[in-house]
């Protein structure tokens, strides 16, 4: 707005904020003087900002879990933020602006499944802590139990042979001995493929050259 104003100083105050900014505090000056020229001055505002804080729990026995990983994108796809679950299983996204988001997780706690559920979020008022609680659910496991026998006599049990089972990226991932009953367990895996090698035979016996993968 222009309007005339006689020679001298004055002061000036903002009364309603621009769309999306806090209302400045600050107290602004200027001058005119005799000869026109005008000494400006210049108010500042800050952005209407919030936190948004995302609780990461286990859907059944309610651990906060750490190491998820989540994205935030604004209305456009356009990423603002990646933040990881400390290990209180919370992601902390500071100074988030005024508009719509999307969160998405896009890593999963180890031995969780994906929550691949995208959550809209509106963030309407300056200085507020949004909170979110996103569950993942426990990526199902098994135990393998080997029973080691004679080729020629299958009620013949054989302890002392040894075992690797490997994951799908050829990493062994549990090893052991079977038993005097021929028995070995193998502890408890996430769901998946896996294949089994034996690598010392038991005494007085050829070593298997044979792999066997699960199905």
């Amino acid at each position: 707005n222009r309007f005339k104003l006689p020679v001298g100083k004055y002061e000036f105050k903002e009364t309603i904020a621009p769309e999306g900014y806090v209302l400045s505090s600050e107290v602004g000056n200027f001058e005119i003087k005799e000869d026109g020229e005008v000494v400006k001055a210049t108010l500042s505002n800050r952005p209407m900002m919030s936190n948004l804080k995302v609780y990461k729990i286990d859907i059944e026995k309610r651990f906060h879990l750490a190491g998820a990983e989540f994205s935030l994108t604004d209305k456009n796809g356009n990423e603002i933020k990646k933040v990881t679950t400390d290990e209180e299983g919370v992601a902390l996204f500071k100074d988030i602006k005024l508009g719509k988001y999307t969160l998405t997780e896009t890593k999963a706690p180890e031995g969780y499944i994906l929550n691949d559920s995208s959550i809209e979020i509106e963030v309407t008022k300056d200085s507020e802590v949004i909170e979110l609680y996103v569950e993942n659910t426990k990526i199902p496991e098994a135990s393998v139990e080997i029973l080691k026998v004679d080729a020629n006599n299958k009620d013949k049990t054989l302890g002392g042979a040894k075992f690797e089972l490997y994951d799908a990226n050829k990493k062994v991932v549990a090893s052991g001995t079977t038993n005097k009953q021929g028995i070995l367990i193998l502890p408890k895996l996430p769901l998946g493929k896996y294949t089994l090698r034996e690598t010392v035979a038991p005494n007085f016996y050829q070593l298997s050259d044979k792999d066997r993968k699960s199905v």
